[in-house]
């Protein structure tokens, strides 16, 4: 599945800040917390500081699609964030659909 061709611009406007943040790519992972399993959004390279972040997409309880939006970059850039976008909409689903969250 070669997700890179599919995407796809989003407005980032947040009408309710005035502000435009821009887009951070991120891959739904799976991943163990304290030895429970669960999923992360990662995004390999941060629009902001081209870094690696790492942003909790639930439980494993609930569907991780309903936490993309505005985050706070993890660079700690003061008054800056970016709205997280699936990076691959069809691998999220399968794996969604594996883990049997709702």
């Amino acid at each position: 599945m070669n997700c890179t061709s599919d995407l796809t611009p989003v407005s980032t406007f947040n009408a309710g800040a005035g502000a435009d943040y821009p887009i951070a790519w991120a891959d739904l992972e799976r991943c163990r917390v304290r030895g429970e399993l669960r999923v992360r959004w990662v995004v390999s390279m941060c629009p902001i500081c081209a870094g690696q972040h790492w942003h909790g997409a639930g439980d494993g309880k609930v569907d991780p699609r309903q936490l993309l939006g505005h985050r706070a970059g993890h660079c700690r850039v003061p008054q800056r964030g970016y709205v997280l976008v699936d990076m691959c909409p069809e691998r999220t689903a399968q794996l969604v659909a594996e883990m049997g969250l709702r």
